[in-house]
């Protein structure tokens, strides 16, 4: 079935993109979290 194909490739498309998305987050605020520690220590 054609339809079935392109909705589960929409299915894993949009759950790479919401990975991609939580990583992004993660990333930025692990990297806010050791620049906030470092200015801590420097003070």
């Amino acid at each position: 079935m054609p339809g079935s194909t392109v909705t589960s490739g929409m299915k894993i498309f949009g759950n790479a993109a919401t990975i991609g998305v939580s990583r992004a987050a993660f990333v930025f605020l692990a990297d806010r979290a050791r620049w906030i520690s470092a200015k801590f220590v420097v003070q």
